[in-house]
């Protein structure tokens, strides 16, 4: 196992990438004359069933948290979608920009929300079919695109492929205390909120239903699931949301809570939930966005 690479906020583990060779060779093994048959909903559901969990190898040191390196989610998936001959590819459907009121003067980095239309085909057949996924990023220059394609992409092959991330060390158990205890409002770029939902200076009474998506796929990225955005809804807001321990209801009790939130109490938790993915390596660094 290679050495931790750190900075401040963040610590990767991560070995040695796999021999691709040896990854597309076992993978045309299992694809066999029965495969080939199949529609490619089935072979995307063929691939799933070889796919294992994913395992955390990324650590956040700033805010305690395990993650998924998407270097690892990638390498998984690669030599299955090549054997298949199956192309996953990405367009803008579209994009949206949120951003913070200063804190103390201070400007925070502005959020790029982008939907994205993942493109699914069989190069043999010519079959395919799409599914939408939305990614964000926050950066004060020019990443912040990259950084929602990254978190976008990760997020759908999670989905796609159905594959669990395991929830061993889902909470975060130091959080963004200064951050999170500042009273923040989101401002949302117009058309991203329903009329009748904003109040004059852009402040919502009630949270709107973009925020309560942003909410939804930070969390996703951050592979929280139910209990761990639990977790943090207790540290930022002090509210205790009991979920259960069936985790087919955790969404519907968190969106019911979430829908009786102040736009002003979900404009703090998305600030945290960004800046923790914030703190995720980068596209640049190889890294990924969540969940």
């Amino acid at each position: 196992m290679a050495a931790p690479r750190q900075n401040k906020e963040k610590v990767e583990t991560q070995g040695p990438a796999p021999d691709p060779a040896a990854s597309l060779a076992a993978a045309i093994e299992i694809f066999d004359d029965e495969f080939a048959s199949l529609k490619i909903e089935g072979k995307i559901a063929t691939i799933s069933g070889y796919l294992g969990r994913i395992p955390k190898n990324g650590w956040n040191k700033f805010n305690e948290y395990a993650y998924v390196l998407e270097s690892d989610l990638v390498e998984a998936i690669r030599a299955y979608l090549a054997a298949a001959r199956i192309l996953i590819y990405p367009s803008v459907k579209e994009t949206n920009t949120h951003f913070f009121e200063p804190i103390n003067g201070k400007m925070k980095d502005p959020l790029t929300s982008v939907l994205y239309t993942f493109h699914v085909v069989d190069g043999r057949t010519g079959e395919r079919f799409e599914l939408d996924a939305l990614g964000q990023g926050s950066d004060p220059r020019d990443k912040g695109s990259n950084k929602a394609s990254t978190s976008a992409m990760k997020f759908a092959y999670l989905r796609l492929f159905n594959i669990s991330s395991g929830e061993e060390a889902e909470a975060d158990t130091a959080g963004d205390k200064q951050d999170a205890q500042a009273p923040i409002n989101v401002a949302v770029t117009q058309g991203t909120i329903p009329d009748g939902e904003v109040q004059r200076g852009g402040k919502q009474t009630k949270a709107s239903g973009a925020q309560i998506k942003a909410v939804s796929n930070l969390s996703n990225t951050l592979s929280l699931g139910g209990i761990g955005l639990a977790g943090v809804i207790k540290k930022v807001l002090g509210d205790t949301v009991d979920v259960g321990d069936d985790e087919t209801k955790h969404g519907p009790i968190l969106a019911a809570y979430l829908k009786e939130k102040s736009g002003e109490d979900i404009g703090k938790l998305i600030y945290t939930l960004d800046e923790m993915v914030k703190a995720l390596p980068s596209a640049e660094d190889g890294g990924g966005y969540g969940g």
